[in-house]
């Protein structure tokens, strides 16, 4: 399966998720999804080395660095005012 494949049978599975409503319809919904993501291991395998950088603690990290770039540039607003004076 190809990667325009998966995201045909992903809107199929949301599309059916919509409108089979019903615990009944869940199990199946699962089996589907489990498919789905098992066989989408061969199109990730070579971006493998890329998925650390999607983890909570570099992404926590890079959101600080990103919000502490304002202050930073601040500071050397004031230091370069101070420097020129």
């Amino acid at each position: 399966m190809d990667t325009r494949q998966h995201a045909e049978e992903l809107h199929r599975l949301a599309a059916d998720a919509r409108t089979r409503r019903g615990l009944r319809f869940v199990p199946g919904q699962l089996w589907r999804f489990g498919l789905l993501t098992s066989s989408s291991r061969e199109l990730l395998t070579p971006y493998a080395p890329l998925l650390p950088l999607f983890s909570l603690p570099f992404l926590a990290v890079v959101a600080a660095s990103a919000v502490a770039v304002f202050p930073e540039f601040a500071i050397a607003v004031v230091v370069a005012i101070v420097l020129l004076v």
